[in-house]
């Protein structure tokens, strides 16, 4: 070996050495009884050297995990099952990029259409309900089952595309749907109606590769469990299930399924057991429908209203942030953006509660209570929720239940 021929450099490392094997490098021009005099002193500076270091390394160490950890909490899994399947609804229309995504199922959940509060129009959303919370038997249910569950009846678990986004892109998707980012009070005195948020186990699925070639190629893994967070709940205060959507809607829903890559089995489910809504042209429903628009005037204006304001903000925000990050660069980002956990919604703008409150007692009594029992129950005009079949049944069966309840 050559000898090192700066003199600094040969003794820092002679003494690194040292201090760690204890044993003199070969290739010094120093004596062997130098170094041996002056180990102890050599190890006392190594020793200073490595407490010195030590710490910073930790700290970075530390400071790297505890980022790693916030973006990972930052990120969650949402359970997506309507019409959030189809790209077109939840990339263009929802400006929602999602990092991956998994097609799964939800064991113990089931898919239904739960009423809306504009009829003949738009007469159901898909919802996410348990399968013991249904408000009466299974309709699908076949007729020699004697339990309620996935092997004895024909409604299947629920199945969907979980989609790993950020938590600011999950919260602006709450402020668009149903419960307007107020979905968390579903079950309290906050409550404005709408969906609930839920956390729900998911099992990943394989998906269908021949009714989704424009998919980019996934490696899934069969029977993988893991949480993701999704929107349940009946609406109203009537809880009615199985109402049926428009045909523009179950479109969507039924494209968003294709494209997704769900089980052949689970879209001709979706197909047979929830056709769309047949509009009648008569004069009464022509007359129920106008009646009904004239009532829900006031959540037109107050409700959705402030709803879209706020939406456009929050879009105006995610893009120029997405902007802002494209132009600085990523130590730039940790420098100026100090480590702190996120407060929920923050940087997200939501309607005022109150005024939601307001259209939600508004919807209740008025729209619910009074115009839907004045329309569809004492003047008998035709139902703008469901087909005339599926009316029949779901009266039947809700008056059956008012009988064992008694």
């Amino acid at each position: 070996m050559s000898i090192t021929t700066n003199n600094n450099n040969e003794s820092t490392s002679s003494v690194a050495t040292i201090g760690q094997n204890g044993v003199v490098p070969y290739g010094t021009a120093t004596k062997a009884t130098d170094h041996i005099n002056n180990t102890s002193d050599n190890k006392d500076v190594a020793l200073e050297e490595k407490e010195n270091t030590v710490p910073e390394e930790e700290t970075a160490n530390s400071s790297e995990q505890q980022q790693q950890e916030l973006e990972d909490e930052d990120l969650v899994w949402y359970f997506s099952y309507g019409s959030n399947l189809n790209p077109v609804i939840f990339e263009e229309k929802r400006k929602i990029k999602c990092r991956d995504y998994r097609v799964c199922k939800a064991p113990g959940y089931v898919l239904t259409y739960t009423e809306s509060i504009l009829p003949f129009i738009e007469p159901a959303f898909c919802t996410c309900v348990k399968r013991c919370d249904l408000p009466w038997k299974d309709q699908y249910q076949d007729s020699d089952s004697s339990n309620n569950n996935e092997a004895s009846s024909s409604r299947p678990d629920i199945h969907g595309v979980a989609f790993l986004i950020t938590r600011q892109q999950y919260e602006h998707m709450l402020l668009t749907e149903g419960g307007w980012g107020y979905q968390e009070y579903r079950h309290s005195c906050w409550d404005i109606g709408h969906y609930g948020e839920e956390e729900i186990e998911c099992v990943e699925i394989e998906m269908d590769h021949l009714c989704c070639e424009g998919i980019s190629a996934l490696t899934p893994r069969p029977n993988r469990h893991f949480k993701a967070l999704t929107l349940t709940g009946l609406f109203g205060d009537r809880q009615l299930a199985d109402a049926n959507a428009s045909k523009r809607y179950v479109d969507i829903v039924n494209k968003g399924a294709e494209s997704s890559g769900l089980p052949a089995s689970y879209r001709e489910y979706l197909r047979t057991k929830h056709p769309a809504y047949e509009p009648t042209n008569c004069w009464k429903a022509k007359l129920a429908l106008k009646l009904y628009l004239l009532a829900c005037l006031p959540v037109f204006v107050f409700e959705f209203g402030s709803l879209h304001l706020c939406i456009l903000w929050n879009e105006r925000k995610m893009k120029k942030k997405e902007t802002d990050g494209n132009n600085s660069s990523e130590e730039d980002n940790k420098q100026e953006q100090p480590l702190k956990r996120r407060k929920r919604f923050e940087g997200v703008v939501r309607p005022p509660w109150i005024v939601l409150k307001l259209c939600f007692w508004y919807r209740n009594i008025v729209l619910e209570r009074m115009m839907g029992s004045l329309l569809f129950d004492w003047c008998k005009f035709p139902n703008g929720f469901r087909n005339p079949c599926a009316a029949a049944a779901a009266a039947a069966a809700a008056a059956e239940g008012t009988k064992k309840t008694h």
